[in-house]
């Protein structure tokens, strides 16, 4: 009886063994899982043939002018915190302070590299533009999956956010008041919002589809080619149908160049953006507008830098700003500080 009852005991004991090697070893596959990264966004898959509007800005730590920005914005994050610490015995203070340092910069290196990115189609009416917005974080990796998967079960039993599902995705419908409503998804490490849900579901078409990505008609293709590819921010709207007007009234409310209204811009037949981030706390960029001809872009280069300028220095950034004419094009080099 007592070497039976000695095998039961070693029997038992190899069995828990067995279940919290197993259990240790499941929390750790786990972990792993979950702090594995993903792929960054190649956010020109984004742009269809009926796209008007293309804009995207790749940030890496490694660039100089990232890493410079990140440094700024924690130091600021910095002082903020300490400002609002209470005080206690320098010596704790200071380990505080050190110990604040380390865990903001750790958070915000986590954030690169990433994508941020915009494009916008034309909707039903002619006035109507469709917007999509996506961030892609490639070290968010797993973690972002494992956020859509409780997204899932918390929203579905919510009740209130509708959801559906289109070639393996889950898209969520987030109600607004009196405006509609927004679509939203998360696929991998990339976040998708958009106007309404047919634009979410032609993103993931583009997304899921194998081989090269769709490539735009007529201005916007051509308008994007004359972007250096390698640029951090890098885009073009086209003025088909009257986009930069509307998407210049947004984002200013600021009268055009030479008037107000929609004549203001109605000759241009497009804009390109290129901008990069500067290792003095500032950011560059190129905005180039495309006139009808050479002589239509002569006699509104004024006009178009005094427009950019009204609009920008309302930011309150220090400003330097430079318009010329290239042709049938009208190039602002602009330089925003701090």
């Amino acid at each position: 009886m007592q070497a039976k009852g000695r095998k039961f005991l070693y029997g038992c004991g190899i069995g828990c063994l067995a279940v919290i090697i197993l259990a240790v070893g499941s929390c750790v596959t786990f972990v792993a899982w979950l702090h594995r990264p993903g792929e960054l966004l190649q956010p020109e898959r984004l742009v269809g043939a009926d796209t008007t509007g293309y804009v995207a800005w790749t940030l890496r730590f490694e660039d100089p002018g990232t890493g410079e920005f990140v440094q700024t914005l924690m130091e600021g994050v910095q002082r903020a915190s300490e400002r609002n610490r209470v005080k206690v015995h320098p010596m704790i203070d200071s380990w505080l302070t050190g110990l604040d340092r380390r865990r903001n910069q750790k958070k915000l290196r986590e954030m690169f590299p990433l994508v941020a990115a915009w494009a916008v189609r034309p909707g039903s009416g002619p006035a109507d533009d469709l917007h999509l917005y996506t961030v892609s974080l490639e070290r968010a990796g797993n973690q972002l999956v494992f956020t859509d998967w409780l997204l899932g079960m918390a929203l579905g039993m919510s009740g209130v956010v509708a959801a559906e599902t289109h070639r393996g995705e889950r898209i969520y419908m987030l109600p607004l008041d009196r405006q509609g409503g927004v679509a939203f998804f998360i696929r991998g490490n990339d976040l998708f919002f958009s106007s309404d849900l047919e634009t979410a579901t032609r993103a993931v078409d583009s997304l899921v589809e194998e081989g090269p990505a769709a490539g735009s008609a007529g201005d916007l293709d051509e308008l994007l080619r004359s972007v250096p590819a390698e640029t951090p921010m890098r885009g073009a709207i086209t003025n088909q149908r009257g986009e930069i007007s509307r998407i210049w009234n947004k984002l200013s409310g600021l009268p055009g160049p030479g008037g107000s209204g929609s004549d203001a811009w109605a000759d241009f037949r497009g804009v390109t953006i290129a901008g990069t981030l500067t290792g003095d706390d500032s950011i560059e960029l190129e905005l180039s507008f495309r006139c009808p001809d050479a002589a239509s872009a002569a006699t509104r280069v004024e006009a178009v830098g005094a427009a950019l300028r009204a609009a920008l220095e309302s930011t309150g950034f220090p400003l330097e700003m430079e318009a010329r004419q290239d042709g049938e094009w009208i190039r602002a080099d602009l330089r925003l500080s701090e």
